[in-house]
């Protein structure tokens, strides 16, 4: 923990665990405090590194022992020449509690960046919230300020590793959307949204044509998922109060 000055929790949202969840947590050494997010009780508290705490409730991440938080995938980076630059604006914060930074996805060897930044940094008692296509997200109640600094989601090695995750990440945010209470509604609209949003995304390196519309499919696709996982924790939880 810093002695002084801005201090900085990273909040990971387990989906797979194991060695993936291992290596997120090492790229986050840089972070004055870490927590595993685990909805769907999918991780051991045993098994996690000395000093990285563990949560089920989300509601519980304003006990984080950090003025700030940074919502992370189990998959995802944020690039480290952007740490500095995001340390810097939480501590110019001019009153916002909220920031938005880019999101590029990678798969093979093309990487696309949406055109909407993602809100996944917020001070300490700002709730998460759901956006768009299913997007994880904290939920500003006044404007979010902007900062130079990408996180990276990579969507797999190969096709089969990229299936592996969408799955694994569809039962994580089923778990989540169900524990928080979220509003199951948006089955139509919420998979377009997250295919359209890779399809109108800026090339930034590879030839995007095909891979472009892969991503886009696996995008829609997890969020079809994810709602299926829902509705069967919904429905199993009133066959077992039945």
């Amino acid at each position: 923990m810093r002695s002084g000055g801005t201090t900085l929790a990273a909040i990971v949202l387990a989906t797979r665990g194991g060695a993936r969840l291992d290596a997120a947590l090492a790229r986050l050494a840089w972070a004055d405090a870490r927590i595993v997010l685990d909805p769907a009780g999918a991780v051991a508290e045993a098994s996690l590194p000395a000093g990285v705490s563990r949560l089920e409730d989300a509601s519980r991440i304003d006990a984080a022992p950090a003025g700030w938080l940074v919502l992370l995938g189990e998959d995802e980076t944020l690039e480290a020449e952007g740490v500095a630059r995001l340390r810097l604006a939480l501590d110019r914060a001019d009153g916002r509690t909220t920031f938005r930074l880019p999101v590029a996805a990678r798969l093979f060897e093309v990487e696309l960046e949406g055109r909407r930044p993602s809100v996944r940094v917020a001070a300490r008692g700002v709730p998460l919230g759901l956006r768009g296509g299913l997007s994880v997200e904290f939920a500003p109640s006044g404007p979010s300020g902007d900062v130079d600094a990408r996180i990276v989601r990579c969507e797999g090695t190969s096709l089969t590793d990229a299936v592996e995750a969408l799955s694994a990440e569809a039962g994580a945010l089923a778990a989540l959307v169900d524990r928080v209470g979220w509003s199951g509604r948006g089955i139509v609209w919420r998979p377009l949204v997250a295919g359209a949003r890779i399809l109108v995304a800026r090339a930034r390196s590879g030839r995007a044509g095909l891979g472009r519309w892969v991503v886009a499919t696996i995008e829609a696709y997890r969020v079809v998922v994810a709602y299926a996982k829902l509705w069967e924790r919904r429905r199993n939880r009133v066959l077992e109060l039945a």
